[in-house]
């Protein structure tokens, strides 16, 4: 059975099956949103980074949510929430919010071999 914490409103699960497949489908939307930005060039502004930067935890956080957070509803859900959210996110699903330089780092620790006596 799947671990949960209640925040608030809401209940943030482990991830199974379905919380795998949402997280795919929010990733999805988070790099369209990027996209986007990046189409506008030198266009792009401080607001279209801000919005960037306030939906760079949104996939992972909501994927294992339920009742189920819009991008929309995200950016109206206020920062203790979201903190609330997260934190029971990340402790019951960590590997989703492992960062890329601390991957890189796992696959390249050296391995330290033991001698052996002569």
């Amino acid at each position: 059975m799947l671990q949960t914490r209640r925040v608030a409103d809401y209940v943030v699960s482990e991830a199974g099956p379905l919380e795998a497949a949402r997280l795919l489908r929010k990733n999805e939307i988070y790099k369209s949103k990027v996209s986007a930005a990046q189409e506008k060039g030198d266009a792009a502004n401080d607001a279209d980074v801000e919005y960037l930067q306030a939906l760079s935890i949104w996939a992972q956080v909501t994927a294992c949510v339920t009742p189920d957070i819009s991008v929309d509803d995200w950016m109206r859900t206020p920062l203790t929430t979201i903190t609330g959210l997260r934190s029971a996110a990340e402790i019951l699903n960590p590997s989703w919010f492992i960062v890329a330089s601390q991957q890189q780092e796992k696959k390249t620790k050296p391995r330290h071999k033991k001698s052996m006596p002569a």
